[in-house]
């Protein structure tokens, strides 16, 4: 028997759930799950969390319904993808988009088949009339290939991303507020890795509301006190021990926060050259992860090893080997943020930084190209950390970046 999962912001004071549940058995026999049905109103973000997270945890050929639906009645399509397995279906608003950056090989369709729909469609309850009939087909054996063609531009959501306000500080914001009142954040471990160092004191200011403390369980925390821990979704989440941290510190959804954090030295390296090249071509060679290679010293015998993905996307993992001063090393990159041809920013999550923070720019001005980076790093050891860096890491970084530049004035010319 198929499960068919279903995930709404219906609530559950109407008939609306029950009569999606209706259609569904009418076409098929068919375990169904209440994944969730309280999403806040119109809350897509909030949907795509609760079923990005949800979905692995399920057998292969699972139907997952998804209808956080602002735009029923318009143009906007309904989608069937095929994803890890599993079928998802749900309207072209973004719903999807967590789903779809995890699982590369996903085959998405505009499911246009109205033969698949219930007789007559009306204007505010497709969630009845398109998503749960398409559910059912698929539970009964109905092809995903029958149910429309396949699609390459699915709206994607520009989900919230950590921002750097400075060398020391990072902001972020409330993803969603659970059933307890604890405060999911945009922030996870890799994003600011210093939050789990025994040694890095830090301060999370969120509403009227200061947070200071990290601790493992929810056990741990003292009465009345607002903590940080690290939940079960791999966020950063904002929680007090039996009381409501939204409550506590007067927050919700959206509410921005921000992080100075660690006692560490940071370190920041900024340089702008221009070029007499189109934007688009100059983009284009930093996308392509073998260019590194190129514009990279040889002295530090840097060897590309692997991608996490076949072309270079937010969340891709690129891994490489370099030799610095005689000793051999190894890196592993993640790209934090992508947004072609403007730029991108990749993060050092394994190597011999404690926080290495690398923002690319590409600003087409008249003539050409203007190239941006901005470093910001630090050293682990703390003072001796510090002294590595004046005697020999500062002077390292910047002669990497001086051969850098000249590399790329000789490959694409001065402006």
């Amino acid at each position: 028997m198929t499960a068919i999962t279903l995930t709404t912001d219906f609530g559950l004071d109407d008939h609306y759930v029950g009569v999606m549940k209706g259609v569904v058995l009418s076409l098929a026999a068919a375990e169904i799950v209440d994944l969730m049905h309280r999403i806040e109103s119109y809350d897509i973000v909030e949907a795509a969390l609760v079923v990005a997270h949800a979905y692995p945890y399920f057998p292969p050929g699972t139907v997952h319904v998804v209808v956080v639906d602002p735009g029923v009645g318009t143009e906007r399509r309904p989608l069937v993808a095929e994803a890890g397995g599993q079928y998802f279906v749900a309207p072209d608003n973004g719903v999807l988009s967590l789903v779809l950056g995890r699982e590369p090989r996903a085959v998405v369709r505009h499911a246009n088949r109205s033969r698949y729909f219930l007789p007559t469609v009306s204007a505010t309850f497709h969630g009845r009339d398109v998503f749960a009939p398409l559910a059912g087909h698929l539970a009964r054996g109905v092809a995903a290939s029958a149910l429309g063609e396949v699609v390459t531009d699915a709206v994607r959501l520009a989900l919230p991303e950590p921002q750097w306000e400075d060398a020391a500080t990072v902001g972020g914001e409330v993803l969603r507020v659970d059933k307890f009142g604890n405060l999911v954040t945009n922030l996870r471990p890799e994003d600011v890795p210093a939050l789990l160092g025994e040694s890095a004191p830090f301060t999370l200011t969120i509403g009227g509301a200061a947070v200071r403390q990290l601790r493992r369980t929810f056990g741990e925390g003292a009465a009345g006190e607002v903590f940080l821990n690290v939940g079960s979704m791999g966020y950063f989440e904002i929680v007090a021990r039996r009381q409501s941290a939204a409550a506590l510190t007067g927050s919700g959804p959206r509410e921005p926060l921000a992080t100075p954090y660690g006692i560490m030295s940071e370190h920041r390296i900024e340089r702008r050259q221009f070029i007499g090249r189109p934007r688009a071509e100059v983009f284009d060679f930093f996308s392509r992860a073998e260019n590194l290679e190129l514009i990279t010293p040889p002295w530090l015998g840097f060897k590309l090893l692997s991608l996490s993905t076949p072309t270079i996307e937010a969340g891709t993992l690129i891994h490489y080997r370099l030799r610095l001063h005689g000793f051999p090393l190894h890196w592993t990159s993640r790209i934090a943020r992508w947004v072609p041809p403007h730029g991108f920013i990749d993060e050092q999550i394994e190597g011999p930084y404690r926080l290495w923070h690398h923002e690319h720019g590409f600003v087409e001005q008249k003539g050409g190209t203007l190239i941006t980076d901005r470093v910001q790093y630090s050293l682990p050891l703390g003072l001796l950390g510090d002294m590595a860096h004046w005697l020999l890491v500062r002077r390292d970084v910047e002669g990497i970046f001086a051969y850098r530049s000249r590399e790329i004035e000789r490959r694409f010319g001065a402006g």
